[in-house]
């Protein structure tokens, strides 16, 4: 087996494969990466057993063969390497020599026999879709998924598939998020799908995505998510659980009578000029809302303040409340827009946070007691 490469043509999916995959194993084999040569393209593999990305590249020359090398280790040498330099790969004797100009490495491998077989889906629902438009709803949302929570199911991504949309959701119990993309889905036989996707692979999936046109195909298996664009396959198991009824949380438009419209980036940063005295173990932030003006205050255990106000359209009548910081500027940092309407119904009821002109999607932030 040998083959040819540009080292950016090799770095970029390296990359990707070197995040999947976990340094730690307790398999040898699952800290290597799969090379397969064919036709002058190289297949690569890494897993972790809950996760397996497959990518393949075009190369300049190649001779067939497969094998297995540390991720970490062909993934550091390419790093480290000068830009647009050109890599030599040659298997010889259960070792892999790589060239670059000087420098030589040489690498132990392991038989490709025994790297873990990829499973593609062929029954499912699929769905096509623009790649933009699925990284867009994963980035408005997915800061809100718990991590490490005892509930495992609020640790993953709900996807709720109709004939006409698809809906994202994430809790952690504090803080809702929820996106929806208009999308004509064929093949459902129940009225509403519903999947939860881990963390771990919302995340790595959020950074593989470009924000363009480009096609993008999910297959929806019973266990498991596959998706598929570019020359790339990702597959993801998916969490064995109920996701709890979300639509409780949601407040009703109609009962809440305070609204404020906001500058979102006004807001934001003053927030962040807020936060710099909230202590690591208490994060409230005390908002104290009047016409046309929003009192913003924050203290922590050494007794020292920061006060701050900024106007504001504000309809109702005066409303002193609490709410974490920082679930509140990572809800107003997901937000795409110029401007956001908070919505309130009392002192002990939710915000309802929603952007303006965007209708697509809408947070809610539990309220702290001070």
């Amino acid at each position: 087996m040998k083959f040819t490469i540009i080292r950016e043509t090799l770095l970029e999916p390296l990359s990707r494969i070197h995040n999947i995959i976990e340094n730690r194993r307790t398999l040898p084999i699952l800290s290597n990466v799969l090379l397969v040569t064919r036709d002058n393209t190289l297949s690569m593999t890494g897993t972790d057993m809950e996760m397996e990305l497959i990518t393949n590249v075009e190369l300049i020359d190649s001779s067939p063969g497969e094998t297995t090398v540390s991720a970490r280790k062909i993934f550091d040498i390419c790093r480290a390497l000068p830009a647009g330099a050109e890599i030599s790969f040659v298997q010889e004797k259960g070792k892999a020599i790589v060239r670059a100009g000087n420098s030589r490495f040489l690498l132990g491998t392991l038989p490709a026999a025994e790297y873990p077989n990829s499973s593609i889906l062929t029954e499912g629902t699929r769905i096509v879709g623009k790649q933009g438009s699925i990284k867009e709803l994963i980035e408005l949302t997915q800061f809100a998924i718990a991590n490490q929570d005892v509930r495992y199911w609020l640790n993953g991504l709900l996807l709720e598939i109709s004939k006409k949309s698809i809906r994202v959701v994430a809790t952690d119990g504090h803080r809702l998020a929820l996106a929806e993309l208009d999308l004509e889905v064929d093949g459902i036989d129940e009225d509403i799908l519903q999947l939860i996707v881990p963390r771990k692979g919302v995340g790595e999936l959020a950074k593989m995505l470009g924000t363009g046109e480009d096609k993008i195909e999910l297959c929806i298996g019973s266990n498991a998510l596959q998706i598929e664009f570019l020359d790339t396959r990702f597959t993801t198991k998916l969490i064995d659980g109920r996701y709890p009824d979300y639509n409780g949380v949601l407040p009703n438009l109609s009962q809440c009578n305070k609204e404020a419209l906001i500058e979102k980036e006004l807001l934001r940063q003053t927030l962040i000029r807020s936060a710099i005295l909230c202590g690591e173990g208490h994060r409230a932030v005390r908002m104290l809302f009047n016409k046309n003006s929003l009192q913003i205050n924050t203290r922590n255990m050494e007794r020292e303040e920061a006060d701050d106000e900024i106007y504001i359209d504000y309809v109702g009548e005066p409303l002193e409340i609490g709410f974490n910081i920082t679930y509140l500027l990572e809800a107003i940092g997901a937000i795409p827009t110029k401007e956001i309407r908070l919505h309130f119904k009392d002192v002990s009821g939710s915000c309802l946070i929603k952007p303006v002109g965007k209708e697509n999607c809408q947070y809610v932030v539990m309220p702290m007691k001070l």
